[in-house]
């Protein structure tokens, strides 16, 4: 008796484990149910023979995988002009030598340990970076394990930062 899978051939797969997901194109994601040989070739020129999903409709596949990497560079462009902000409010700030961050300092960024991220007080936004890794040159952190800078927190900062906190976890999976 075999479970997962019965196959008479690689056409007609039929799965009897439940799925989870609907079967997606592997070139621009659309869901279908169409399974073909792979006609890419592998290191030796030779055909893969592999299976996978492929849209029926190859232009409607086209347009979808030109919108995806439109989207993809328009959110590059952004995340760009994004990190420019930041980085200019940071490069004008200041690194004291001893970090005092208000405990009630709201946390903007990624949840990681080591990840950096933001916090936002009253009157400064701090930029910390993780510095505790095995080669870091820990004698440069300031708030722990952390180097702290300082910046005067404006609106257009603030903006900056929660929109680059919005990108980074629509891009989480």
């Amino acid at each position: 008796m075999l479970t997962g899978m019965t196959a008479v051939t690689p056409a007609t797969a039929i799965s009897t484990a439940p799925h989870t997901q609907t079967p997606r194109c592997s070139r621009c994601g659309h869901e279908t149910r169409r399974l073909v040989r792979a006609r890419s070739l592998d290191a030796q020129d030779e055909p893969t023979g592999d299976w996978h999903h492929e849209c029926s409709n190859s232009e409607a596949c086209e347009l979808r995988q030109q919108l995806s990497t439109a989207k993809r560079d328009s959110a590059r462009t952004v995340r760009r002009a994004l990190d420019a902000v930041v980085d200019a409010a940071f490069a004008h700030g200041e690194t004291p030598s001893v970090a005092e961050i208000a405990e009630s300092a709201e946390r903007i960024g990624p949840a990681a340990r080591d990840a950096t991220h933001w916090r936002l007080d009253a009157s400064d936004a701090w930029q910390l970076v993780y510095n505790g890794r095995d080669g870091d040159d820990w004698s440069l952190s300031n708030c722990g394990t952390w180097i702290a800078r300082r910046a005067r927190r404006t609106p257009e900062l603030e903006q900056a930062l929660r929109e680059l906190d919005l990108l980074s976890t629509r891009n989480q999976p």
